[in-house]
């Protein structure tokens, strides 16, 4: 469907204006999603989200029964639900857990993207004006600038400025949790949910920090391995954060049908390792 048809089936169902004027901002809905489109999961134990640039691996052996039996919310970090991946129980209760923090449709109504699937950005992505890029860039020069205030002695004046720029939905004075990953933690740490916690997954990024810079993932008939932190591992699915925006990275489409493919710094290929 369209944008617009999207947002007026959206505002209905949450009965809250939506503010959608760029597809990027659509990312702080992720948690309501399993709520507006309660129709057409009915049939399904589960509900979840995953981004655009993630390669699945084989789901039925990396999530056990018992987990799937027990766990409310199943995470692909230890300690922290990503908002690029996420599964959570198909119950009413569940569904509606982002409604917990009180902030919601503050978040959705707001012009920009907050971060309200994962954690609150320090500061928000502006999708109202220019393109993405330009202010991820400007973030982090003002970012560079609030640290080096920080480093003097105008310790005060950065107060003040500091309540004119931070994302005025991280600080809430009524502790009411504002993003979704608090609301999922609070209410585990009260024992009302049970999430369950397992790095499952890895990312380009990862081996950045790593100093991985030879990296190879192979899929192989549904299944995905890596070697590149000294072990054989199962993987849930790859995320491509930075190689997406590589140039050089090529994406070789087969002559034919293929049970394999090796994905590396260079790109996606058929083949073995």
């Amino acid at each position: 469907m369209k944008i617009a048809e999207w947002v007026r089936m959206a505002e209905k169902k949450l009965n809250c204006r939506i503010c959608l004027n760029h597809p990027y901002k659509i990312c702080d809905l992720k948690p309501a999603y399993g709520y507006i489109f309660s129709e057409y999961l009915q049939e399904y134990a589960f509900w979840g989200y995953g981004d655009m640039d993630l390669v699945y691996g084989n789901f039925c052996r990396l999530l056990s029964g018992s987990e799937m039996d027990s766990a409310d919310v199943i995470s692909t970090h230890t300690g922290f639900i990503p908002a690029h991946f996420c599964l959570l129980r198909n119950t009413p209760e569940i569904s509606r857990l982002f409604m917990l923090g009180g902030r919601y449709k503050q978040a959705f109504a707001h012009p920009d993207y907050l971060g309200f699937d994962e954690q609150l950005l320090k500061f928000p992505v502006r999708t109202s004006s220019e393109t993405i890029e330009k202010d991820k860039k400007f973030i982090q020069q003002r970012d560079q600038k609030l640290s080096r205030l920080t480093r003097s002695k105008w310790i005060y004046p950065l107060k003040i400025i500091s309540k004119q720029l931070i994302n005025p939905f991280r600080t809430n004075r009524n502790h009411i949790p504002g993003d979704f990953n608090t609301i999922l933690r609070l209410h585990h740490a009260k024992k009302d949910i049970k999430i369950s916690y397992k790095t499952r997954f890895e990312c380009d990024n990862m081996y950045k920090k790593q100093g991985i810079t030879n990296w190879k993932i192979k899929w192989e008939k549904g299944n995905l391995f890596s070697e590149n932190t000294g072990e054989k591992r199962d993987l849930l699915y790859f995320h491509f954060m930075l190689s997406k925006q590589n140039q050089n990275f090529k994406i070789h489409k087969p002559g034919n049908l293929t049970d394999e493919f090796i994905i590396s710094p260079e790109g996606i290929r058929p083949g073995s390792l």
